[in-house]
């Protein structure tokens, strides 16, 4: 007897013996086979037993990359070496979708009805979604082959019912799924298999098909066939050999569940007790509590070819004994201005609109003679400049018309001037300048958003974007992508508003650091400004509900995963119309506008505080009435002397930024 009749005849010996267990289990428990549990678990055991041990059987659920789940599966056939261990039943397992290479639906009497409920579980686990293979996952073998796909197998233990019928019953129900949500295997003991082989155009093979091995596999030139193999006794041995050929071919995935599934019930809130940087030692140092996040440098380079196209611009960023640069508007890659300007490649990330480095060994004095050297060794021009928050030539569409422009830019920036003089005019531009950076970046971010949503509501009521498919009435284009993007950009520049402008209050001699932190902190920073300044400390009072939901609504998008809902669409007069997404009950434009209007009003008045009791002698902060205000250069607040206006003072009025 040679070696395949050895193996052969075991397997099927194998077989058999599993017949006979089912027999006993039905002798046993006349229902078992209804229940089903322990004939899966006898299928289960002898995989244990024959599979080569990187792979085990077990029964439970599957999840998938997106958090979707199955239901109870008979028979998961996993990558063990690389999914962790969760178990909800001391017998059932929670598998990654990733690390199922099979799923196998075990019947003790196949016929037409069971045939179905096996091909809807089926389907249910082979569209779960997986990721793509990449360079995380490690090929098991030297061929260029491999496969991801699940494949999907209904093993009967009987059937009432002939192979060619039941292969018909395939055909009739793969009408109503997905080819790559069937089953690619059906064995019945002692009976045979019902498979699909391929014949090639001009070479007949009949070679076994093997589950695709990506969702982009080259499309082969051959026919597929549905094809009944009467193996009898056999019938394992082919099951078998299909089954450990898959398994050859599929790659070890690092296989991790969802963080939300994982984390869920734990808590979303985080207490930070302290903060710390790497420094260019590469030792963790701890930032001390006065000390605000780094914030971008007033100073920036621009770049430009000698035709004058603009190519980028540079901004330097702090760092414990060192710096980061950051590239916007990126038209040549940022390695390369560090190789022209340090002389070395350092690592490069992607970030929202542009590159950063990580940190180097660079100090701003440094970082502002970069200019020169990139002129230098390159054939580019470098200018050092002071950033358009600054530039009075340089604003937004709406100029000093626009009250936002006219007194947080220009208004707050000119007092200031005023008030401090030139020789320091550089120190309040580096305090308040990433406030103002951040506000303007705000403003911007919510003109976008609200011009994204009447724009898209304009469209639907002209019906540009609607067409009929099957009688029904579809939308073409959506906006839910780039709406959820500019939200996420609008919080995270509020909430860089709160966090910066401490700063600026601190060169105005005024501390809020403690403003927007725990309560703890917040009744003990109160408390000592209530003495010196009561009326600020009830403004802060006043506020800070305002900017604690803020923080907590970026803070839920950054961590939690929390975004705003899908666009819902209704029938209206023969075309299409929206439900405009909430945030906290309120629609989505609604909502920046309100933090908006909320957030520079609280900045504008503070730093008019802060300034306010910075005036010397006979000088004065004056407000300009609403109704007095130059429709041109719509400023609030103006210089003057005392005897002849009302010393303005901060104090809580509830009202909006553009109503005040």
């Amino acid at each position: 007897m040679t070696g395949k009749d050895t193996i052969a005849g075991y397997l099927a010996s194998a077989a058999k013996h599993l017949r006979e267990e089912f027999e006993h289990i039905k002798d046993v428990n006349p229902h078992a086979g209804e229940r089903g549990g322990e004939i899966e678990a006898k299928v289960r055991e002898f995989l244990n037993q024959h599979m080569p041990q990187r792979f085990r059987a077990t029964a439970g659920i599957v999840i998938d990359i997106d958090s979707q789940t199955s239901n109870h599966e008979d028979v998961i056939v996993y990558d063990a070496l690389s999914a962790p261990l969760y178990r909800y039943q001391e017998k059932n397992q929670i598998v990654a979708a990733d690390a199922v290479a099979a799923i196998i639906e075990v019947k003790s009497l196949l016929n037409k009805k069971e045939l179905e409920n096996a091909y809807a579980k089926i389907a249910e686990v082979k569209s779960l979604k997986k990721r793509p293979e990449s360079a995380m996952d490690q090929k098991t073998t030297e061929s260029d082959l491999s496969s991801v796909s699940t494949l999907g197998v209904v093993l009967g233990f009987t059937t009432d019912t002939k192979l060619e019928t039941l292969a018909q019953h395939c055909v009739d129900l793969n009408e109503n799924y997905d080819s790559d949500e069937r089953p690619d295997l059906i064995v019945i003991l002692d009976e045979g298999v019902i498979t699909y082989t391929m014949d090639y155009v001009g070479w007949r093979s009949g070679g076994q098909m093997m589950p695709p091995a990506s969702e982009d596999f080259v499309i082969p030139p051959c026919y597929v066939q549905l094809t009944v193999r009467p193996d009898g006794i056999y019938s394992l041995n082919r099951f078998f050999t299909i089954m450990i050929t898959h398994l050859a071919f599929f790659p070890r995935r690092p296989s991790i569940p969802p963080l939300n599934v994982l984390l869920e019930g734990a808590s979303n809130k985080r207490i930070h007790l302290a903060t710390y940087q790497y420094n260019t030692e590469r030792r963790l140092v701890r930032l001390e509590p006065t000390e605000a996040p780094p914030s971008e440098s007033t100073r920036i380079i621009k770049l430009w070819t000698r035709t004058k196209e603009h190519m980028g611009t540079l901004t330097f960023i702090p760092w414990q004994d060192g710096g980061v640069v950051r590239m916007r508007d990126v038209k040549v890659p940022l390695q390369l201005i560090l190789k022209i300007t340090t002389d070395e490649t350092p690592h490069v990330m992607n970030v929202e609109h542009g590159e950063m480095s990580m940190v180097l060994k660079l100090t701003r004095p440094q970082f502002e003679k970069w200019p020169e050297v990139i002129e230098k060794r390159s054939d580019m021009k470098a200018t050092l400049e002071v950033p358009p928050p600054f530039e009075v030539g340089h604003i937004m569409k709406g100029g000093t018309g626009e009250p936002f422009m006219a007194r947080l830019f220009l208004g707050v920036t000119t007092i200031a001037h005023s008030i401090i003089g030139q020789e320091q005019k550089s120190q309040f531009e580096d305090a308040y300048g990433p406030c103002l950076m951040a506000m303007m970046e705000m403003w911007k971010t919510k003109v976008t958003i609200k011009d994204l949503i009447n724009g898209h509501r304009n469209a639907l009521q002209k019906g540009s974007i609607v067409k009929k498919k099957k009688g029904e009435l579809v939308v073409t284009e959506h906006i839910d992508g780039p709406l959820r993007s500019q939200m996420g950009h609008f919080l995270e520049t509020a909430s860089e508003v709160i966090d910066k402008l401490p700063a600026a209050m601190k060169y105005l001699g005024i501390d809020i650091s403690y403003y927007a932190a725990n309560e703890l902190k917040f009744n003990r920073g109160y408390d000592k400004i209530e003495t010196t300044l009561p009326d600020v400390a009830t403004y802060l009072r006043k506020w800070r509900p305002t900017l604690l939901r803020i923080k907590e609504r970026f803070k839920e998008m950054r961590y939690s995963g929390w975004n705003i809902p899908n666009i819902i669409y209704v029938d209206s007069e023969g075309t299409k119309a929206m439900k405009e997404p909430k945030v906290d009950d309120v629609p989505v434009a609604e909502y920046v506008e309100g933090v908006f209007d909320t957030l520079v009003l609280g900045v504008e008045e503070l730093c008019i505080e802060g300034l306010q009791r910075k005036t010397l002698g006979m000088l004065m902060i004056d407000e300009i009435p609403l109704t007095a205000r130059d429709p041109n250069n719509a400023q609030r607040f103006k210089m003057n002397m005392k005897g002849r206006g009302v010393e303005w003072h901060i104090t809580w009025s509830g009202k909006g930024f553009y109503e005040s």
